[in-house]
């Protein structure tokens, strides 16, 4: 599973209110992507709090944005899920 320091540096970093808007969108595209190739567990999910992060990211003025962190979202609720979580 990945780091917890990384994602924690993931929330602080696409977070940053200091970029411009054109950083931030390639920012949270990057990151978005990243995180797709990140093997994600219930411990790991629970511990980050990283889904809250992305949450609001699920509705984004980009569309690729949006997509990405929906599609990340679902993915990490049925790993939720499957564990018999909600």
């Amino acid at each position: 599973s990945i780091a917890l320091s990384g994602l924690f540096l993931f929330k602080a970093w696409a977070c940053s209110q200091s970029a411009t808007h054109a950083a931030q969108l390639v920012r949270s595209q990057v990151l978005l992507k990243r995180l797709e190739s990140y093997p994600m567990d219930v411990p790991t999910l629970s511990s980050s709090a990283i889904a809250k992060a992305v949450k609001p990211f699920r509705k984004h003025s980009d569309a690729g944005v949006a997509g990405l962190a929906s599609k990340l979202f679902k993915s990490w609720k049925a790993v939720a899920a499957a564990a018999g979580l909600q």
